[in-house]
């Protein structure tokens, strides 16, 4: 408990502020809310964002096309994760363990009031609900079942010519067309000392924006 404690008082430090999570919690007990829930959360898997409080940085508004994006949602499209004033029917969530999205409602205290479409899958399966469940709804204009492919194991990380290239591949096995923007952002925030899980290589965060133009 005392090296969660010190892991939040660190982050506190890089200027983000428990207390105004957007959850029913007296502002008093916020604190100690924060770091229950991430215990909790780190017993379930322990992923070093939850370690490092990284689940209170909601990033997704210093993107340049979010007011896009809260337009667009509440005008009745759809999105896989997002938050701040959308009709929360319109938003999915999707994570390969059932515990996290218990312990975000706690988090939030927003059982009663949260209408979100949680569902339980791999989103590189197939056949899992996800992709059943929004096969024709996520960026489609011309809905229809994708062929299955064989995808090879492992991890890759992108640099911004790469993830270009990906694209490219996309468009050419698939007959659509992307629009991708993409730059690089340095560790900030609570980001910081987060490259000490890639040693020995440069790293930094890719920022993307991808549109359907096809």
């Amino acid at each position: 408990m005392a090296k969660a404690e010190n892991d939040l008082q660190s982050m506190l430090s890089k200027g983000l502020d428990p207390k105004e999570l957007p959850c029913n919690i007296p502002s008093d007990q916020v604190l100690q809310h924060v770091v229950d829930v991430r215990e909790r959360a780190y017993s379930v898997f322990p992923y070093p964002c939850i370690g490092s409080f990284r689940f209170l940085d909601l990033s997704i508004p210093q993107s340049p096309v979010y007011t896009e994006v809260l337009q667009r949602l509440k005008s009745g499209e759809k999105l896989l994760d997002v938050y701040d004033g959308v009709p929360s029917e319109n938003i999915y969530a999707s994570d390969l363990r059932r515990d996290f999205f218990d312990i975000g409602y706690d988090l939030f205290a927003d059982r009663e009031t949260l209408n979100c479409d949680f569902i339980v899958a791999d989103i590189f399966d197939p056949n899992s609900d996800l992709v059943k469940k929004l096969t024709g709804k996520a960026g489609r204009t011309d809905p229809e079942d994708p062929d299955d492919k064989e995808n090879a194991p492992g991890n890759y990380r992108h640099d911004l010519d790469t993830w270009k290239r990906m694209w490219e591949q996309v468009e050419m096995e698939t007959g659509t067309r992307w629009k991708v923007d993409s730059w690089r952002e340095d560790w900030q925030g609570v980001d910081k000392g987060f490259d000490k899980y890639h040693a020995n290589v440069e790293s930094f965060k890719l920022r993307f924006v991808v549109r359907r133009l096809k």
